[in-house]
């Protein structure tokens, strides 16, 4: 009888916790992407207003310019050296995606990537972000560029969230412009090679919290 009742007793725990693990909800995914030394337009004479290169969050990859118009990017690297950050958005005459069907956002936050919990109350109605101070001082940016030795250096807890194409949010940080993202680029330095992460997330609510 004490066998009988020994063995009932460890097949009631092992169902327990086969219920219990069958109840156990898959963690959400909080690792980043990378992507280095995405290459810009490597044509344009330097100064030059680059072509813009489109760059979709969900297949992780660029679209062809014959997209502009669509939902299939989020974010545009534009303007000088592909430096700076466009959204898709088809009523903002910044956007390349202007005349489209996309109603991307961006966010300017002034917090590290893994601070960034939540989206921001406010959008940068501009829609594209890029140098400092520029064109005048007030104007928020996520690099410094450095008129005496010409270097585009980013800044420090700096992160845009971006709404994307799709509707869903995503935070992004850039890392570097230039092939190899060195702590400290030259002249000699390629560029425009972009270097950055971005995390979406998938269920299309503004929480941004990526640690664990």
């Amino acid at each position: 009888m004490l066998k009988v009742k020994s063995l009932c007793f460890v097949f009631l725990v092992a169902a327990a916790v086969s219920c219990k693990k069958d109840k156990e909800v898959t963690p959400v995914n909080t690792e980043a992407t990378k992507v280095s030394d995405l290459p810009g337009d490597l044509t344009t004479a330097p100064g030059g207003t680059s072509k813009p290169i489109y760059f979709s969050f969900v297949t992780n990859a660029t679209v062809d310019s014959s997209q502009k118009r669509t939902n299939n990017w989020d974010i545009a690297f534009t303007n000088i050296y592909n430096s700076y950050v466009t959204i898709n958005n088809s009523t903002n005459q910044n956007s390349p995606g202007f005349g489209g069907t996309a109603q991307g956002a961006l966010y300017i936050v002034n917090q590290p990537f893994d601070s960034v919990k939540v989206v921001p109350a406010t959008a940068n109605v501009n829609g594209s972000v890029g140098m400092d101070g520029y064109p005048s001082a007030s104007w928020p940016g996520w690099y410094q560029y450095n008129s005496t030795t010409h270097i585009m250096t980013p800044l420090t807890g700096k992160t845009l969230v971006i709404k994307m194409a799709n509707g869903k949010y995503a935070k992004l940080e850039m890392i570097s412009l230039y092939k190899g993202a060195p702590a400290n680029p030259s002249l000699s330095t390629p560029v425009p090679y972009m270097t950055f992460r971005y995390w979406v997330q998938q269920d299309g609510s503004t929480n941004l919290n990526t640690l664990k």
